[in-house]
């Protein structure tokens, strides 16, 4: 049985949730809340296109060079942009990993050249595990920065940052058979 213990926060309350087996359970009221049935929905594992192929030598490249699972990296992938090299969020993220243009400068890459931004955000992935040591705190970093995990000493309550972590878990579960965390 897989757990994992989640502070979670909504406009008018805050409480722990235990996730078991894609479950969520409110662990200080025993009962589910319509904001956590809203994230255990995002748990869905996020499709992984057949187009991905087409990016395997580079994902298996970054995966050798900073020690991160291929099946993670690619999961990260199929959440942050479903494997489109184009993409571009409404906050500016670009690429494959949807990295900042001020982190794949600091990573010394081109966010618009896809083996570049795989390497990239397989770097800053590597970096967040460096220093959270733990994936559901890196991928938590990934989504809303390490500021924020260290604020919160965990898992930020913010609700896109908990499903995109559930989301990741989810989709890793789906290519490699078992969940991360």
């Amino acid at each position: 049985m897989i757990a994992t213990l989640v502070w979670a926060t909504t406009a008018y309350s805050a409480a722990v949730f235990l996730i078991e087996n894609g479950e969520w359970v409110d662990v200080l009221a025993g009962r589910e809340l319509v904001a956590v049935k809203q994230a255990a929905k995002a748990a869905r594992a996020c499709p992984i296109p057949s187009v991905s192929k087409q990016y395997t030598e580079f994902v298996t490249a970054s995966s050798l060079r900073y020690g991160v699972e291929a099946k993670l990296i690619e999961a990260v992938i199929a959440c942050e942009s479903a494997f489109n090299e184009n993409a571009l969020s409404r906050v500016g993220a670009v690429g494959l990993m949807q990295l900042m243009p001020t982190t794949a400068s600091d990573l010394g890459v081109d966010p618009n050249q896809p083996q570049q931004n795989i390497d990239g955000g397989t770097k800053y992935l590597s970096q967040m595990f460096d220093t959270f040591a733990d994936w559901q705190l890196a991928l938590a970093a990934y989504n809303a920065g390490p500021s924020q995990v260290k604020n919160y000493n965990g898992v930020p309550p913010f609700r896109e940052t908990i499903n995109y972590v559930a989301r990741v878990n989810a989709t890793y579960k789906s290519s490699k058979g078992d969940y991360l965390f």
